[in-house]
C-alpha cells in the first residue's frame, strides 16, 4: 500500500475481530484508503487493490499466489454523462513470487540494492503498531 499511494498522515480507524478480521481507515488527507483482511472457513482465495475515482473504478484482481501461473486482470469501468464502459487489461501470466526470487537473487548476485530498505522496513512496521493502538483502545 505505501508502495503504490505513499505513508498516509494516520489510522483514522481500525478494528478487528478475533484477529482473524482487520479493517482499517487510512487518512491520506485528500482520500481514505480502506484495508480489509478476513480468514474465514470459506475454501477460496480473494484478493485484490480497487481504486475508485468519482468516474472511473480500477480493480485490480489476483487469483492465489501460491498456484503457479495464474492470470492477473485489470478492470476498468469509466464512467461519463451518458455512458459506462468496461476495459479489462490482461490476463497477464507473470509469477510474481518468481519476480521478487529474482530482484532477490539479483541483490546478492549483482549486489543491487533491495527495493525495500531496513529503514523503510521500519516505516510498515510504524504503521503496524498504528492500527494495533486502534485495537488497545477498543478493548
Amino acid at each position: 500500500m505505501r508502495d503504490l499511494l505513499g505513508t498516509p498522515k494516520g489510522v483514522r480507524h481500525a478494528t478487528q475481530h478475533g484477529g482473524e478480521t482487520v479493517v482499517a481507515l487510512f487518512d491520506y488527507g485528500s482520500f481514505t484508503a480502506l484495508y480489509e483482511a478476513v480468514i474465514d472457513d470459506v475454501s477460496r482465495f480473494d484478493a485484490g487493490i480497487e481504486v475508485l475515482t468519482q468516474t472511473q473504478h480500477f480493480k485490480l484482481n489476483y487469483d492465489t499466489p501460491y498456484i503457479r501461473n495464474l492470470p492477473t486482470r485489470l478492470e476498468v469501468i469509466t464512467s461519463s454523462a451518458t455512458q459506462t464502459g468496461t476495459e479489462i487489461v490482461g490476463p497477464i501470466y507473470e509469477d510474481p513470487f518468481r519476480v521478487e526470487l529474482e530482484a532477490f537473487r539479483g541483490s546478492i548476485v549483482n549486489d543491487t540494492p533491495n527495493k525495500t530498505s531496513l529503514e523503510d522496513s521500519l516505516e510498515d512496521l510504524k504503521l503496524i503498531g498504528a492500527v494495533a493502538r486502534h485495537f488497545l483502545v477498543r478493548e
